[in-house]
């Protein structure tokens, strides 16, 4: 891993659980959509 964005590749063996959205929380006054995507592995998580 010599690069950044080598960290949010899978690495060999790795394999992918589950793939999500990113999550409403607050109230519904207050709230945040928080961005992007969490990618679950069975060794790590990446978002």
């Amino acid at each position: 891993m010599s690069n950044p964005s080598d960290i949010l590749e899978l690495q060999p063996g790795e394999q992918e659980l589950r793939r999500v959205k990113g999550d409403f929380w607050g109230t519904t006054a207050t709230g945040a959509q928080v961005p992007g995507t969490y990618i679950f592995t069975d060794r790590r998580i990446l978002f």
